[in-house]
C-alpha cells in the first residue's frame, strides 16, 4: 500500500493524507468497490476514524491504537476520557470508535439470538456470552432465557453498574423470564476485575435466584461468572442442585 515516498528533488519521507492515495488503495474506496471483509482491521478502523492526526495518515493512526491497546478488545475497554489524551483522537473520534464497536456487539447479540443456539454446558454459555461481557470495565447482568429444549429464545441486560457491582433483584429477573415464556433461565455476569471467583453476594443471590425460580416453576440452570480469560459455573460446581435442597440462609 501507498504510504508514502520521496518528494521530487528530495530525500525527505512524506506521509500521504489518505485522499492523496491511488483511489484503489484508499480504504472507503475499496470497501465499496470490494467488500469489507477485503479490509484489514486497521483500514476498517480508520475508515471509522476518517481522518489520522499530523504526520499521520488515519491508517497510521488506526495501526497505532490497535497496537497500544491490543487490539479492537483493548479499544473497546478503554476509558473514553484517557482515549482522548492519544495524539490525534479528540471527543468525537472516540465517540466514532465507541459507537462502531457497540454496534459490533449490538450486531452479534442480534445474530446469536436468531439462531437460537442450544445451550448444553457451560462453555456454551461462555461462547455465546463472552463476545459482549468479556473486557467491560464496568459489571453487567444478562439474562439468557430459554424454552423447555434449553434452546436461547433471547437474552435480555438486567442491570449495569459500578466497576464492582451491578444490583440484581429476584422479581425483576422472574418477571422477566414470565414475560418471554421461558421455561429456564441462566444468569451471566461479567468482573471487570478479571477473577471470575464469586464473592459472597454473588452466592447468596444465586441461591435466592434458584429459590424463586422453583416457586415459579422456572429453572435457573446456571450461573456463569466470566474473568479475564477464565470463568466460574455455579452448576459446574454442583452449587445449583446444593442450593435446591436447603432454605435460603437468614
Amino acid at each position: 500500500m501507498l504510504c508514502g515516498g520521496a518528494l521530487p528533488g528530495g530525500d525527505i519521507l512524506t506521509r500521504y493524507a489518505i485522499r492523496d492515495w491511488p483511489e484503489g488503495e484508499r480504504p472507503r474506496e475499496r470497501l465499496i468497490s470490494e467488500g469489507a471483509r477485503r479490509l484489514t482491521t486497521a483500514e476498517l478502523l480508520a475508515i471509522v476514524l476518517r481522518t489520522g492526526a499530523r504526520g499521520q495518515s488515519a491508517v497510521d493512526l488506526a495501526l497505532a491504537l490497535l497496537r497500544d491497546w491490543e487490539g479492537l478488545a483493548g479499544l473497546e475497554a478503554a476509558d473514553p476520557h484517557t482515549l482522548t489524551e492519544t495524539k490525534g483522537l479528540g471527543p468525537a473520534k472516540v465517540a466514532q470508535i465507541k459507537a462502531a464497536l457497540e454496534l459490533g456487539r449490538r450486531l452479534l447479540a442480534a445474530v446469536e439470538e436468531e439462531a437460537r443456539p442450544r445451550i448444553t454446558s457451560s462453555k456454551d454459555v461462555v461462547e455465546l456470552m463472552a463476545p459482549r461481557l468479556r473486557g467491560l470495565q464496568v459489571e453487567r447482568c444478562e439474562l439468557i432465557l430459554l424454552n423447555g429444549g434449553n434452546e436461547v429464545v433471547g437474552s435480555r441486560m438486567l442491570s449495569e453498574g459500578s466497576l464492582t457491582e451491578s444490583a440484581v433483584y429476584p422479581r425483576d429477573m422472574m418477571q422477566l423470564a414470565n414475560r418471554h415464556h421461558a421455561a429456564a433461565v441462566i444468569l451471566v455476569h461479567n468482573h471487570p476485575s478479571g477473577n471470575a471467583q464469586p464473592s459472597a453476594s454473588d452466592r447468596a443471590l444465586t441461591q435466592e435466584l434458584v429459590l424463586a425460580g422453583e416457586l415459579l416453576r422456572i429453572r435457573m440452570l446456571d450461573h456463569v461468572i466470566l474473568g479475564r480469560r477464565d470463568h466460574f459455573s455455579f452448576a459446574d460446581r454442583g452449587l445449583i442442585e446444593e442450593y435446591r435442597r436447603r432454605p435460603v440462609a437468614g
